[in-house]
């Protein structure tokens, strides 16, 4: 089927977006004429790629929404059904695949819902599970599988990236202002997840040996990692 309007749901997390992005060039490379809308939430938006790839953003603020009393929530989600129903998708693709994701794929007002072949939180009760033959492999081949599955062939694997130029510049200067010259390597040593963080002195032990070897180390995370 020749989609012409589609809406894919991918809100976060950092690495789950960048994980997405070739889904989105293959998604693009079979529906070249159709209008592509990706849903997200803001502080993850600045890497979905600018057109041709991706269209058009819609925002979900979670950090807004957990903030809100449960009367505020369901005017929120009446907000967002009114939006996406305004815009009349011919498919939506969940790509989180958990239950604020099928929650938002019900309320599209759009019949045909798919998503990945790892559909949880009862999100697989709301978008068809397509599960093809990468199904036990790395997540980026799970996604182009969907990829496949709408007709897409998806031979290699492409990280579209939106115009990064001011960030560019931005990291330039921050460099140049400490005095920092030649290779570096960043290292983040935050996470989101208690069990997804590797100890401080690790990370110590880790640097100390890139250092000795000759390499700069540059620390990158949030006003949470500071400490």
């Amino acid at each position: 089927m020749e989609y012409k309007n589609i809406l894919l749901i991918k809100m976060s997390s950092l690495g789950d977006i960048l994980h997405t992005l070739p889904f989105a060039a293959a998604l693009r490379q079979r529906f070249p004429k159709a209008k592509i809308t990706w849903l997200v939430h803001p502080q993850f938006a600045g890497f979905v790629p600018d057109p041709p790839v991706i269209d058009e953003i819609i925002y979900f603020d979670k950090v807004k929404f957990n903030k809100m009393n449960l009367l505020a929530k369901l005017a929120y989600f009446l907000e967002m059904r009114r939006l996406l129903h305004s815009k009349k998708f011919d498919l939506v693709i969940d790509m989180q695949g958990l239950f604020k994701s099928a929650v938002l794929a019900a309320i599209s007002g759009c019949s045909d819902r798919i998503g990945y072949c790892e559909m949880r939180e009862g999100s697989g009760l709301i978008s068809k599970a397509v599960c093809g033959r990468h199904s036990k492999d790395h997540v980026i081949e799970r996604y182009l599988d969907v990829a496949r599955y709408l007709g897409a062939s998806a031979e290699q694997i492409v990280f579209p990236l939106p115009d990064l130029s001011k960030e560019t510049v931005s990291v330039q200067e921050k460099l140049q202002k400490n005095e920092l010259q030649g290779e570096y390597i960043v290292v983040v040593p935050g996470a989101r997840w208690k069990t997804k963080e590797w100890p401080a002195e690790h990370y110590a032990s880790l640097i100390k040996m890139i250092i000795a070897d000759g390499c700069s180390v540059v620390l990158a995370g949030g006003p949470d990692d500071t400490a």
